[in-house]
């Protein structure tokens, strides 16, 4: 859970890796502090404190509310260019041949086969961007998404004024949500 002093670490900014050796925790420490996911010792709250971070009592203080979840811009790339269609053809073409081979390739270290797996995959990703193929959510993943109740609890307050329209919005909802 975020906390004042969670939220006022992360502000500080500067490298996990620095703060791991001024505080003498680990990297992964520092950065589970930062997102809220762990918090530090007295002695650690003490040290940050020294080094110009947050009160100890901070990191005790929950956020009133939760923090904003800020989409990510994501550029929009047509689809439809020629440019973008060669591009896309090229890169079918590089994922089908690696792929090819990395099948044919019986011998190779599995750590190898893991990284030439996770690039193809990037690949596919990239070529699924650009294509808009490929980019469908499930019903499950979007009832899984840490947004979803919060835009269901919005659409029925919307919808309070008007309870016939209410009802039917929430039977439907409860319908795809099995």
């Amino acid at each position: 859970m975020r906390t004042a002093g969670s939220v006022a670490f992360a502000a500080l900014g500067g490298g996990v890796v620095q703060w791991g050796q001024r505080l003498g925790v680990s990297g992964k420490s520092v950065s589970k502090y930062r997102r809220g996911e762990a918090v530090p010792r007295p002695a650690v709250r003490e040290l940050i404190h020294e080094l110009g971070g947050p009160a100890p009592s901070a990191w005790d203080e929950p956020l009133p509310f939760p923090e904003p979840v800020v989409p990510r811009a994501v550029p929009v790339v047509p689809a439809d260019g020629p440019e973008v269609r060669a591009f896309a053809d090229e890169l079918l073409q590089y994922v089908r041949q690696e792929l090819a081979a990395l099948q044919g390739d019986a011998l190779a270290e599995p750590s190898a086969r893991a990284r030439q797996l996770r690039d193809l995959t990037q690949s596919v990703t990239q070529l699924g961007k650009l294509t808009d193929v490929g980019l469908v959510l499930s019903t499950r993943q979007i009832l899984a998404s840490p947004n979803w109740a919060q835009i269901k609890g919005a659409i029925v307050a919307a919808l309070e004024a008007h309870p016939d329209a209410m009802t039917a919005v929430v039977e439907a909802l409860q319908n795809i949500e099995g």
